[in-house]
C-alpha cells in the first residue's frame, strides 16, 4: 500500500465522512448493504462497523457528531471538516495514531475525546478572524460578561496586590482560572496530541497569539516560567490545552469559541504586568476569550473596564444600545460590499473618455470613501502602500535582561501630512491627488508612478534603530520624527505627481 493510499485510508478512517445515516431504518447503505442507525462513513463506501482500526472510532464519531450539529444550523460543517481532514500530513497522521492507542489503552476520558473533536471541528470548518467586522458586544454579551466580572475583579486586585504581579497568588488570576475557566480536565499528553493533529499554519497562528512581546515557554526545573522573544510549540501546545480545558466557551460570558476567531486574553494585561515588575504572558494569566471581548477590554484592569461597560452599554439601556448596535453591524456590512466592489468602481470611472470626467468620478469615490473612513480600498486597488511602517519603541527586557523595542504600527497614508499643489495651492489629502493624478496620466504611466508613490512612503518609514532611542511612543522627540518624515513625504508626494501632472492643480 503507497503513502497516498495509507492517507486516504485513515482520512476515511478519521472523518467517518461526517454523514448521518438518514434514517434507523433504511436509505444510507454502505458497501455491505447495511443500513443502521450508526454514523456511515458515507453513502456506497465502507461499512463503519467493519473497518480495521480505530482511528475512526469513538473520536471520529464524536466529530461528526459535533459537525452534524453546526450543520443542522445551516453551515457547511460537515463538508468543510470532511475536506479538511482528507489531506492529513505525516505529522498529522502519526498523532491521531497515537491518540487511537491511547483511546485504545483506556487513557483517554470521554471528556478529553469530546473536547479534542470540538477543536477538530474548530480549527477545520471556521476560517481566522474577519478584520472588518463589528469588535464591540453585543448587549447580551454584555450582560452575560458583567455576571462574572465582580469575582474577575477580586482575582485581579489580588495578584496585583502591593504593587506586584503575581498570578499564582492566593485567590488571584490562577486560582480564577483553574475555578472559573478550567471546566475539563485535559492531561498534557493529550493536549499535545491534539495540538499535532491541527495544521501547521494553524499550530504557528496559535504559538503567537495575542503578540505579548515576550512569550511565556514552560517552567524551569524549579516552577519558575521561562521566557523568550519569540513564540515557541510549548506555548502553543498550552493554549491549545486551555481551550479544551475551557470546554471551548468563554469564560467571561459562558459562550462557544472557535479557537481560530478568538484571541488569548491576558487577564492582567501584559502593560500592566510589566509596570508592577512582572510578565503578563503567564499561564495562569492566559485564557481564550472572544475578539469581542478582548478588544473592549485591552489594557484596561477589570474596574476600568465594568466602569467602561456601564458607561458605554448599561446606562443607555437594552433598546437603544440594540438600536446603535444593530447601526453597527449594518455599517460593516456595507463596509465589506464596498471593499468587493472597489475595484469594479475604480475601473468603470476610469472608463470615462474625458480627462475631466475621469476626474470628477474618481474625485467622488474619494471623497465617499474618505467619509467612511475606507480610503484604504481605494489604495489596494491602484495598488498603492496603505502607509509607512513605524519601528518599534518602548522597553522590554527579554529572558536575559536585555531591554528590547517593542510596539510599532504604521502611519497612514494620509496621516498627520496634507500636499499643496496648482496656483492657488489648495491643501487636499495626498490620497485625493495621487488618485486624481492615476485618472489623468495615460494607462502606461500608472503602474510607474505607482512604483514611484511607494518609494516615497518607503522612505517615510521609521526604522527600529531610530525609534530604538525613544522609551515612550509618547515622546515629543519621536512624535517630531514622525511629523518631520511626514512634511518631507508630503513634498516628496507634490514633486511626483507634479512631474507626471504639471497642471494638477487645475484639477483638485
Amino acid at each position: 500500500m503507497n503513502d497516498r493510499q495509507v492517507r486516504k485510508l485513515i482520512a476515511d478512517r478519521l472523518a467517518v465522512s461526517f454523514v448521518e445515516a438518514k434514517n434507523s431504518g433504511g436509505g444510507s447503505k454502505c458497501t455491505k448493504g447495511k443500513s443502521c442507525s450508526k454514523t456511515c462513513i458515507s453513502r456506497g463506501k465502507e461499512c463503519l462497523m467493519e473497518l480495521e482500526g480505530s482511528i475512526g472510532g469513538g473520536l471520529g464519531k464524536m466529530v461528526a457528531k459535533i459537525a452534524a450539529e453546526r450543520s443542522a444550523s445551516g453551515s457547511d460543517t460537515l463538508e468543510e471538516v470532511q475536506t479538511g481532514l482528507s489531506s492529513l500530513k505525516p505529522a498529522q497522521r502519526r498523532a491521531f495514531e497515537e491518540f487511537s492507542a491511547m483511546m485504545n489503552s483506556g487513557k483517554v476520558t470521554d471528556g478529553e475525546m469530546e473536547q479534542v473533536a470540538n477543536l477538530l471541528v474548530s480549527v477545520y470548518s471556521v476560517p481566522g478572524q474577519d478584520r472588518k467586522a463589528v469588535r464591540s458586544m453585543s448587549w447580551d454579551e454584555t450582560a452575560d460578561a458583567m455576571k462574572r466580572l465582580d469575582s474577575v475583579e477580586k482575582a485581579y486586585n489580588n495578584s496585583t496586590a502591593g504593587g506586584k504581579f503575581d498570578p499564582r497568588a492566593k485567590d488571584g488570576v490562577g486560582d480564577w482560572i483553574d475555578k472559573n475557566a478550567r471546566t475539563v480536565e485535559i492531561s498534557k499528553e493529550v493536549g499535545d496530541l491534539a495540538y499535532r493533529m491541527i495544521p501547521a499554519g494553524a499550530r504557528n497562528s496559535i504559538d503567537g497569539a495575542g503578540r505579548p512581546g515576550q512569550h511565556w515557554t514552560g517552567l524551569d526545573s524549579k516552577g519558575d516560567p521561562i521566557y523568550t522573544s519569540n513564540s515557541s510549540q510549548v506555548r502553543g501546545e498550552m493554549l491549545v490545552r486551555r481551550y479544551m480545558e475551557q470546554g471551548g466557551r468563554d469564560p467571561y460570558t459562558g459562550r462557544k469559541l472557535d479557537i481560530r476567531n478568538a484571541e488569548p486574553e491576558h487577564i492582567v494585561a501584559v502593560a500592566s504586568a510589566l509596570k508592577l515588575n512582572g510578565r503578563g504572558d503567564d499561564e495562569r494569566n492566559l485564557v481564550w476569550s472572544s475578539v469581542n471581548f478582548n478588544n473592549i477590554k485591552r489594557d484596561r484592569d477589570i474596574g476600568d473596564l465594568k466602569e467602561y461597560l456601564n458607561k458605554t452599554v448599561v446606562s443607555k439601556g437594552k433598546e437603544s444600545y440594540e438600536a446603535e448596535y444593530a447601526k453597527r453591524l449594518e455599517g460593516a456590512t456595507g463596509s465589506k460590499e464596498r471593499k468587493a466592489t472597489t475595484p469594479t468602481a475604480v475601473a468603470k470611472a476610469l472608463e470615462s473618455q474625458t480627462p475631466q470626467q475621469r476626474v470628477s468620478e474618481m474625485k467622488a469615490l474619494a471623497e465617499t470613501y474618505r467619509r467612511s473612513g475606507e480610503t484604504k480600498y481605494l489604495l489596494d486597488a491602484f495598488g498603492i502602500s496603505r502607509g509607512a511602517a513605524l519601528g518599534g519603541v518602548g522597553t522590554v527586557p527579554d529572558e536575559k535582561g536585555k531591554v528590547k523595542s517593542r510596539g510599532g504600527g504604521y502611519i497612514g497614508f494620509d496621516q498627520k501630512v496634507r500636499v499643496s499643489l496648482g496656483k492657488e495651492g489648495k491643501k487636499v489629502t495626498p490620497s485625493t491627488a495621487s488618485i486624481v493624478a492615476l485618472a489623468l496620466v495615460p494607462p502606461e504611466k500608472r503602474k510607474s508612478l505607482v512604483a514611484d508613490l511607494d518609494k516615497a512612503i518607503d522612505k517615510r518609514k521609521v526604522t527600529n534603530e531610530e525609534a530604538g532611542k525613544f522609551k515612550d511612543p509618547k515622546d515629543p522627540a519621536y512624535q517630531k520624527l514622525i511629523a518631520q518624515k511626514s512634511a518631507k513625504f508630503g513634498k516628496e508626494v507634490e514633486g511626483i505627481l507634479t512631474s507626471y501632472v504639471p497642471n494638477i492643480g487645475d484639477y483638485l
